[in-house]
């Protein structure tokens, strides 16, 4: 779940390989969006943002041999410099996963992805 928050911070697209199975489904505002390829496609969204930070807490899940299911709690800030102040966007997510297990690695296989709340505010200052 740190290298998700990581490689969307990172804006690392290729990186989400290490994160997501070829296969897999991000369900993303009540449409899937599957395989892997346009899963990193969707996450270029991000380019709309100057910086984004997501934070990862409450991560519980629950393992039964090669596969696990859980949620993973996130709030999620993006910075969106083309405004006059800088206006920070703060996301509180609950991303509810299956994740299953190839080759001694633990990657996603299904992502449901719910907005709980969300807040705008402007930024004192931008570095």
């Amino acid at each position: 779940m740190y290298t998700y928050a990581r490689c969307a911070d990172d804006k690392d697209y290729a990186g989400f390989a290490r994160v997501f199975c070829q296969d897999a489904v991000f369900v993303y505002h009540g449409q899937d969006v599957t395989p892997l390829a346009a899963i990193q496609e969707l996450m270029r969204n991000l380019e709309s943002f100057q910086v984004t930070q997501h934070r990862v807490q409450n991560v519980l899940y629950d393992v039964q041999g090669d596969n696990a299911s859980g949620t993973t709690y996130c709030l999620a800030s993006h910075l969106v410099a083309d405004d006059t102040p800088p206006l920070k966007v703060d996301m509180a997510v609950n991303y509810r996963d299956a994740l299953r297990r190839e080759s001694g690695c633990w990657l996603i296989a299904r992502r449901e992805f719910t907005v709980l709340w969300t807040q705008t505010t402007a930024v004192d200052e931008l570095r």
